[in-house]
């Protein structure tokens, strides 16, 4: 499904030849049973691809600005306010108005609002200013992430900022996307006007509820990055499994005080059943991000699995989730979020089928259930460490080795002690002001937070590896999925992909020099340094390509020389 949905973007009419040929050899070869499924299967995957573009296409007709724009009188309804160390960040739907005098179909903007004395709009107030529009950037490096794309996925079609303070327009009618913006703009409030030492931990509390990151500064991000704990700061399936798994014992556990009300109900089933309405509350308040979206989905199949009566943690409900969010979000097959979280799954579920008895933590005396625990613990973070290390170099070009030992005494304390605290923390503060919770839970964030430090200060912590050519990365793809996929012994052939595909992205060579910004900027190495035109050494453009370089940020040095004259030298 993803192939076709990558090539009908590309080729639609030759996709759609392709599945007009499928189905007249579905017929020809009718008596052949082999490949009357292997037909089925082609078809079913080119079908769905092309429905999950054509309604993409529907739901988020949006085109992407190509260059620089002043637009007056910008006129939107706000969607989201997120607030920044420099200001506040906010996505704005544009009104047609607005989208006819531009001259082109933007369906919304993300703006940075600076200006100081202001009132800053809520979500779903109208509004009118005078922005600055920009172009996102679309792969800086050869089968490089593209922003552009992904921005325009999700109905983005282009960033900026104001110059002009915001005017408010008459209302609207309070929309469903406003009505939990509002209420996702006043936890966050909650969680930053706590007092605290230290703002980067309220920061941090935010985002593990409201995902709304924009307050994190670079640092911390690079001190949790270097430890193997970044993905606590984004909400995704970690986040919404741990508040599924709290909510589910939660609730069991008060059901347990009134035995005569289990006389008459099904416990797990209708713990399951209100486990599903908290979670999709917390989808809400998290922003209906792409990530969030794809985690609650994977988690309320689990959960629909368990009021059905089957088997929530299988490969078939775990395929059928992965089709639902393409079907919802098409490109979401490219983002690293998606595939790291697919394949971690996929790969836990796929050792827990072929060795259970590893994962077994109910047996014996409470000293060998905890040594069981933490054995699981151990392997199921082991597991998804060694899942991510190509995802990891593919897209961030950075390894860390520190991660397993953060995970494991990060992760437990995260799911059993900091996340409920937050959430009883938050509703004793909405019905007390009592913030006493909060600020414990604050700092145990502290602690977190100096591991991070601590260990992303190690030796080895991170390191960084060149861009990997494409072949390696998809042997590496074409070898998890052969081992995960297949339950006999023929699934260990996927280690021989898996090698080789591996040995291709540890050993690649990277290219002398990249320009980007329309050949305006170079980067070049010499094995030892990075050398740069570009007179901002911290933008984003130039630290990321100084990654695919292999190579730090701190190793970047300015030139004053052309591109050929550098590369004479080098």
């Amino acid at each position: 499904m993803a192939l076709s949905i990558y090539l009908f973007n590309l080729y639609p009419v030759s996709v759609t030849t392709s599945l007009a040929v499928m189905c007249f050899l579905l017929f020809a070869f009718k008596k052949e049973q082999w490949l009357c499924h292997l037909f089925k299967i082609l078809i079913l995957g080119i079908l769905l691809g092309i429905v999950s573009v054509s309604i993409n296409f529907l739901w988020h007709p949006t085109e992407a600005l190509d260059k620089k724009k002043f637009v007056s009188k910008l006129e939107g309804t706000v969607q989201e306010v997120t607030p920044t160390p420099y200001g506040h960040r906010l996505k704005i739907s544009l009104s047609h108005s607005t989208s006819q005098r531009i001259k082109i179909n933007l369906q919304n903007v993300k703006l940075t609002h600076r200006i100081k004395k202001n009132t800053i709009p809520s979500a779903g107030d109208t509004v009118c200013v005078d922005a600055v529009l920009t172009p996102f950037s679309g792969p800086l490096i050869p089968g490089g992430f593209d922003f552009k794309e992904n921005n325009r996925a999700q109905g983005i079609g282009a960033s900026g900022f104001t110059v002009s303070p915001f005017k408010l327009l008459p209302k609207n009618e309070t929309t469903y996307s406003a009505f939990w913006q509002k209420i996702r703009q006043h936890i966050t409030q909650m969680i930053i006007d706590t007092p605290h030492v230290d703002d980067q931990t309220n920061a941090i509390a935010a985002s593990l509820i409201t995902g709304q990151k924009a307050l994190i500064s670079n640092e911390t991000r690079d001190n949790y990055a270097a430890s193997g704990l970044a993905h606590i700061l984004a909400i995704s399936g970690l986040h919404m499994n741990l508040m599924a798994l709290i909510a589910f014992l939660c609730i069991k556990f008060l059901f347990c005080r009134f035995p005569s009300i289990l006389e008459q109900i099904h416990l797990p089933k209708i713990a399951a059943l209100l486990t599903l309405f908290l979670l999709f509350f917390y989808w809400n308040i998290s922003g209906q991000s792409m990530s969030s979206t794809r985690a609650f989905f994977m988690a309320s199949f689990i959960l629909f699995g368990i009021i059905i009566d089957r088997e929530g943690l299988s490969l078939n409900f775990i395929n059928l989730a992965a089709i639902f969010i393409l079907m919802l979000y098409p490109n979401a097959f490219k983002l690293p979020s998606f595939q790291m979280s697919f394949f971690v799954v996929l790969g836990l579920i796929s050792f827990y089928q072929a060795w259970p008895n590893l994962f077994t933590t109910n047996e014996g005396n409470w000293l060998r259930q905890l040594y069981t625990s933490t054995r699981s613990l151990i392997l199921t973070s082991l597991i998804a460490s060694c899942i991510i290390l190509p995802f990891s170099i593919m897209h961030f070009h950075t390894l860390s080795l520190q991660g397993i030992l953060a995970n494991v005494i990060v992760i437990p304390l995260l799911g059993t002690i900091i996340l409920p605290s937050l959430v009883l923390g938050l509703l004793i503060k909405w019905i007390t002001s009592c913030s006493l919770v909060l600020k414990f839970t604050f700092y145990l964030i502290d602690w977190v937070s100096w591991l991070a430090q601590e260990i992303g200060g190690w030796p080895g912590a991170k390191i960084y590896i060149a861009h990997p050519p494409s072949w390696a990365f998809l042997l590496c793809i074409i070898g998890l999925l052969w081992l995960c996929i297949w339950q006999y012994r023929w699934r260990l052939f996927g280690l021989i992909f898996l090698s080789i595909g591996f040995l291709g992205v540890l050993s690649t060579s990277p290219p002398q020099c990249y320009s980007f910004r329309n050949h305006k900027y170079y980067m070049c190495q010499n094995r030892k340094h990075v050398f740069t035109n570009n007179p901002r050494l911290k933008d984003f453009e130039t630290i990321y390509l100084c990654h695919a370089l292999g190579f730090s940020e701190k190793k970047i040095q300015k030139t004053k020389l052309s591109q050929l004259e550098l590369m004479k030298s080098l």
